[in-house]
């Protein structure tokens, strides 16, 4: 299978195509719960070339095929020849991989495929957006649609296998027995529905509802997967600058990564200085505040006694002053007592 994500890998394999063997094959995940369907050697054995060619499965805006070494094109030819070879001689036989659209001078293969699954896909898996997603699926359709051309290829749309199972898998089976794959056969439309994942498909994505996001060669590419022309000599072209440009920016920010996280570490061990600051901080105005509240007890209790105290001084005061009255008035009677002897 030659193409992005969501190729159909598994309808194949419930028609009779051999796979590989469950222990051989990526396991299922959180982007598909049903299994990828990918040999992981596989995934190896075309990872080596692009590394070597100092690109990567998204890091493909600058990637040549001509760009891997030669030692490394023969040495992933040889181990491709060892899987296929086990492959071989045990009736048709599939292998999904979507890097393989980039180093498919190392094989050849049959089909190709392209939906804009893939970019939810991407969404999904590795947090993508849809722009970089589209640029992405344009550079991987345009490589296989050149690297195959001298090869037979059928055009296979995950779309309409997802929305007409049967009679999909029956004209595929149909063009492959044309190209000597005569052991496949098709399933009943339960047996199909119990493979296929309405919920991994979106509806009706098309590149007509992403318009903002389109280049003009974009959309004609779209469009010549959708209704099938995509094999004419017309729709031949390079990649486009629009998706260049996305994934310079891609790798431009990916290379930044490393950076902006030593950044962060810096500005977290910052924020963390500053927290404990301020805990201590908050702790030593806890304690004042404590002590404060301590002291204005205290004047408070002051204040209590020293009201009491005026209190009794004034009364003392007003006693005192009624002695003295009481003391004059005594003093004049006695004085005027004398007075008369």
């Amino acid at each position: 299978m030659l193409g992005m994500h969501r190729s159909g890998t598994g309808a194949l394999r419930r028609c009779g195509a051999r796979v590989s063997a469950a222990s051989e094959l990526t396991e299922a995940n959180a982007e598909n719960f049903r299994g990828l369907w990918e040999r992981r050697e596989l995934r190896g054995t075309c990872n080596r070339p692009l590394l070597a060619a100092g690109a990567d499965w998204w890091k493909v805006a600058r990637f040549e095929p001509e760009a891997i070494p030669h030692a490394v094109l023969e040495e992933g030819r040889a181990k491709f020849t060892k899987i296929v070879s086990a492959l071989d001689g045990r009736g048709t036989w599939a292998l999904k991989e979507p890097r393989r659209c980039l180093v498919l001078p190392i094989n050849c293969d049959l089909i190709a495929h392209n939906s804009l699954d893939a970019v939810r896909s991407l969404k999904l898996c590795n947090g993508f957006g849809a722009s970089v997603g589209i640029a992405l699926c344009e550079i991987y359709s345009r490589r296989a649609l050149d690297a195959s051309e001298s090869l037979p290829r059928i055009l296979a749309s995950h779309e309409t296998l997802v929305l007409r199972h049967a009679d999909t898998l029956a004209e595929l089976i149909e063009r492959l027995a044309e190209f000597g794959a005569t052991d496949l056969e098709t399933r009943s439309e339960d047996r199909l529905g119990q493979l296929i994942e309405p919920s991994l498909h979106c509806p009706g994505a098309s590149a007509e509802k992403l318009p903002d996001l389109l280049s003009p060669s974009q959309l004609a590419l779209w469009q010549a997967f959708r209704s099938g022309k995509i094999f004419c000599p017309e729709h031949s072209a390079s990649v486009s600058q629009a998706a260049r440009q996305r994934l310079f920016d891609l790798a431009a920010a990916q290379h930044s990564l490393p950076h902006h996280g030593e950044r962060a570490r810096e500005l977290s061990d910052t924020l963390a200085t500053s927290n404990r600051t301020i805990d201590q901080l908050r702790s030593q105005a806890a304690a004042l505040t404590a002590e404060v509240n301590e002291w204005q007890e205290t004047a408070r209790a002051q204040e209590t006694t020293i009201t009491a105290h005026e209190a009794t001084i004034a009364e003392l005061r007003s006693q005192a002053a009624a002695a003295l009255t009481l003391d004059d008035v005594e003093l004049h009677d006695v004085g005027y007592a004398l007075s008369q002897v």
